[in-house]
């Protein structure tokens, strides 16, 4: 049928049977040196990953790429610090984060700060350290930002966050949201504003 037939701006294919022959030898080597390019590019990409180098991507907030290795970005890593700091204080993300976009501060993927990328900074475990690459971790694989204590801190506070609704609910921000509890149930409090 003319829909089967393929057309190559590169190899003259005869017709007929030799053609055939011809056409199904080109596909498998092409089909061939793609599967085995793939296998080289991640064999390469699991040999830098056992070396901790990098292996391309958005390189984390804070640092930077030297000769192959993570390396701390002296501009950016007080600024993960000074977050992390904030967050554990008590201080809201929405308030970092229009700190951070006064100031004309990017994240990595240069987008002005949302709490979406606020959280996943607080959340990555690579400012301890650890260098992670395709469920390889590796301890000590790169520079670490931020001490263990103050990541722990961080992330029971976002824990403790995610019970905390008048936050999420309320169009205006509670000083006490998430610090409140009721005397005799033990519950956080919630806020409430009304026109009535």
């Amino acid at each position: 049928r003319s829909s089967d037939l393929v057309i190559s701006a590169k190899e003259q294919i005869a017709e007929g049977a030799d053609g055939i022959l011809m056409e199904t030898v080109l596909e498998g080597f092409a089909e061939y040196f793609s599967a085995d390019l793939s296998r080289k590019v991640n064999r390469g990409m699991n040999t830098n990953a056992e070396k901790c180098l990098s292996n391309g991507g958005t390189i984390p907030f804070g640092y930077r790429v030297e000769d192959g290795r993570y390396v701390i970005n002296e501009k950016t890593a007080p600024i993960v610090q000074e977050i992390f700091k904030r967050y554990a204080n008590g201080e809201t993300a929405k308030s970092i984060c229009d700190s951070l976009n006064a100031r004309d501060i990017k994240t990595a993927r240069g987008k002005t700060f949302g709490r979406t990328s606020l959280n996943k900074m607080l959340q990555n475990r690579k400012y301890l350290g650890i260098y992670i690459f395709n469920g390889q971790e590796h301890e000590g694989g790169i520079p670490q930002i931020i001490d263990k204590d103050l990541f722990e801190k961080v992330g029971e506070r976002m824990q403790a966050n995610k019970y905390a609704p008048a936050r999420s609910k309320a169009d205006v921000e509670y000083i006490l949201s998430g610090k409140l509890y009721c005397g005799y149930c033990k519950e956080k409090m919630t806020g409430h504003s009304s026109n009535q």
